[in-house]
């Protein structure tokens, strides 16, 4: 049996789709913007990604198998770790701003990225909501504490 390279994989039941030249993620993600819009709240989709780990090289051995090979000394660079919330305020507000995430079925790496996430806003003083939504009915909740805010 051959095996094959697999390619990032999609997000899961996610269907992408356009409206007002932009490309997004999920027609969830879609439904949110239109409300954000109707409601007149300034929600910009994508607008930023945030760096949470830097890049670096590691100074010790690193031991790994590739493929069937033995285990053998291995030297690379790690990668930085990112985030990019969906939608983040357009505000110049000091005093409210947010950060929103919609979310349908949670992959294994999330609830770390977003703990690191998490201690970013606290390390860099961003005092600014956050919200993890996964359905319509979240959405409508999270336009009406935004609102309240404003």
């Amino acid at each position: 049996m051959i095996k094959r390279k697999s390619r990032r994989k999609k997000h899961v039941n996610a269907t992408k789709v356009r409206y007002d030249n932009i490309d997004f993620q999920s027609k969830l993600e879609m439904y949110a913007y239109k409300e954000f819009k109707k409601e007149g709240i300034p929600a910009v989709y994508e607008k930023r990604s945030i760096q949470l780990i830097e890049p670096f090289v590691d100074p010790s051995p690193f031991y790994k198998v590739f493929g069937k090979s033995n285990v053998s000394e291995r030297t690379s660079n790690v990668q930085g770790t990112i985030f990019t919330p969906d939608f983040e305020d357009s505000l110049n507000n000091p005093h409210y701003g947010f950060f929103i995430e919609i979310k349908g079925r949670r992959n294994e790496s999330f609830p770390m990225r977003i703990k690191l996430f998490r201690l970013w806003r606290k390390r860099n003083g961003v005092n600014k909501d956050y919200f993890e939504l996964s359905n319509e009915r979240e959405i409508q909740q999270a336009i009406a504490i935004i609102k309240q805010n404003l």
